[in-house]
């Protein structure tokens, strides 16, 4: 019930309020309500027409140019560079010849790995012999099985210590090949 008083006060205290603000916002001098007096200018307004028209855009801004295509040519093996065959700043081709790093070394690996080729060939030629006398002196009951596996692998040793000579052979060959440097695509070089 208090509550209900101080409610109905409340609202009738802005109620009052309200009307003594209204009641001043009013004019004495006759502008009306919310009118501007007799002393005061009316504000001036610029009135203009709306033309379309098309408009030339610029934008002003820093930029840097670069290519479309960087490659970076870097050697797969080490050694002392003999002879550049590109001019810097010359374009080249595709394919060209760029430099040739001193072969000499890897040449020389090579020829090593491939005299190590041929003898692991060898062995493998004398233990397959070897495993086809034990072989035979195994069905005539001369050697023992334990002896005639002992050279069956020593043949398949000799086996894979070929294929072990190849992939050497392999890797000798493709470093003596990265001496020789080629440009990867068309365009201008400048520097290796």
């Amino acid at each position: 019930m208090f509550d209900r008083i101080i409610n109905s006060s409340l609202c009738s205290c802005l109620c009052c309020l309200s009307l003594l603000f209204l009641n001043g916002c009013t004019s004495k001098s006759g502008g009306g309500p919310g009118g501007a007096g007799p002393g005061v200018p009316k504000p001036e307004v610029i009135v203009d027409s709306v033309a379309k028209e098309d408009v030339q855009l610029y934008i002003y801004t820093e930029g840097h140019t670069v290519p479309s295509n960087h490659v970076e040519i870097r050697a797969r093996v080490s050694g002392y560079l003999e002879q550049l065959f590109f001019k810097p700043g010359a374009l080249v081709k595709e394919g060209d010849r760029l430099a040739l790093i001193e072969q000499a070394t890897y040449q020389a690996t090579l020829d090593a790995a491939k005299a190590e080729l041929n003898s692991r060939k060898a062995q493998a030629s004398l233990a397959e012999a070897n495993l086809g006398r034990s072989k035979v002196l195994l069905e005539r009951g001369t050697i023992s099985t334990e002896e005639f596996q002992t050279q069956r692998a020593n043949y398949d040793i000799a086996l894979a210590a070929i294929e072990l000579a190849n992939a050497n052979v392999r890797n000798a060959e493709l470093n003596l090949q990265y001496t020789d440097m080629r440009s990867p695509s068309r365009g201008k070089r400048q520097k290796i």
